[in-house]
């Protein structure tokens, strides 16, 4: 690995999710994605996001009118179909989950606190790496639709079933006030805008209940996080003691291991990055690289430093190595004096005692078997 890496780019911008004034919208603007009628929204008591909420009745919701933007997603027709994909697949876990056959089949770090569930944000850590921390390359919040068919959410908790009056709960979960800090039920998505997933922070487990419901877009507070371009990352197959694992790099640095490759790959594939390659030869060995995960498990995400792996390799094989040097060009050269003095001073002091000792006797010894 070359000595000095080449630093990381910025990451890609987040897109702006802006809101104009309600004044401007007209009353009749609808998205392109509305589904069923155009009707007000039955004015509810504040409700849960959950199977409490509703008023019975019977049929589909009849969505109020939209006066919120829609988000932008990129125009990226195998970018689409690969995060379409995800959320289909988190869906299907979810399914899992439910049925209660979650052990052992996922990753552990996926598993939430009560153990029966899966948590969204270590799910999504884990399919993309690299994901900025929070504050970290994000627009500011506001106001806007996401697209259903492009958010991931929690399916596992409850659904339409469960709920005693789905369509009028429906009817207030995909209100435009849940867009509204200051109201009841309010919903927040992290959209990573280069790649036009949407990731609930607030009110995930509504997203499959619209998604029963026929709703195909609902109102949440949006923030823009950025994420790196796919020139930045690279993906490398590899199998360290017989075990095959992807891993990817971000910047020839920053090293993360896969742990669900199978949903990884096929989502950076459609972002743009490259398929998984083999490792190079010039960069630390694969069973060192693979040693130093293992060293950071149980300290948040297990994360390599490639160059400064490499240059602690360099160290440990000069260490190992005798080199023969004259002490006087050794300029901080530190003799240990506690082995000098004994080996040099005590060792021939003791010899010297015991011979003193010894002396006489000898000498006695050898007069009186003279006589």
């Amino acid at each position: 690995m070359s000595e000095t890496a080449p630093a990381p780019a910025p990451l890609t911008e987040a897109t702006t999710v802006s809101l104009p004034p309600v004044a401007s919208l007209l009353d009749d603007h609808a998205p392109p994605d509305a589904v069923l009628g155009q009707g007000d929204a039955p004015e509810l008591d504040p409700e849960q996001d959950g199977p409490e909420g509703g008023i019975a009745d019977e049929g589909e919701p009849q969505w109020g009118q939209w006066r919120l933007p829609a988000v932008t997603i990129p125009d990226n027709l195998r970018l689409q179909t690969a995060v379409a994909r995800l959320v289909v697949q988190k869906q299907r876990i979810d399914a899992i989950v439910r049925e209660g056959q979650l052990d052992g089949l996922w990753p552990l770090s996926w598993l939430a606190l009560d153990g029966r569930s899966i948590d969204l944000t270590a799910f999504v850590h884990s399919v993309l790496p690299f994901i900025p921390e929070t504050g970290q390359g994000q627009s500011p919040t506001a106001a806007g639709w996401v697209n259903l068919k492009f958010t991931l959410g929690d399916d596992s908790r409850w659904g339409r079933q469960q709920v005693a009056r789905p369509r009028a709960l429906a009817a207030r979960l995909g209100a435009d006030e849940r867009a509204q800090a200051d109201k009841p039920d309010m919903a927040e998505v992290s959209l990573i805008s280069p790649l036009g997933l949407c990731v609930p922070t607030q009110g995930k487990s509504r997203v499959g209940f619209l998604r029963q419901m026929g709703a195909a877009s609902m109102a949440a507070r949006v923030t823009a996080l950025a994420y790196p371009s796919p020139s930045q990352l690279g993906l490398y197959a590899v199998a360290p003691g017989g075990q095959a694992q992807v891993w990817c790099v971000l910047g020839q640095r920053q090293l993360r291991r896969l742990e669900a490759h199978w949903l990884s790959v096929p989502l950076l594939n459609g972002y743009g990055v490259p398929e998984p390659k083999p490792w190079p030869e010039n960069w630390p060995p694969v069973e060192a690289v693979a040693q130093a995960l293992a060293e950071c498990r149980g300290k948040g995400v297990p994360e390599v430093d490639l160059l400064g792996l490499s240059h602690r390799l360099t160290r440990q094989a000069q260490g190992m190595r005798w080199v023969s040097t004259n002490l006087l060009q050794m300029r901080n050269w530190l003799p240990r004096w506690r082995f000098f003095l004994s080996s040099f001073i005590g060792l021939p002091l003791l010899l010297l005692v015991v011979a003193m000792l010894a002396l006489p006797r000898a000498i006695e010894a050898a007069a009186v078997a003279a006589i």
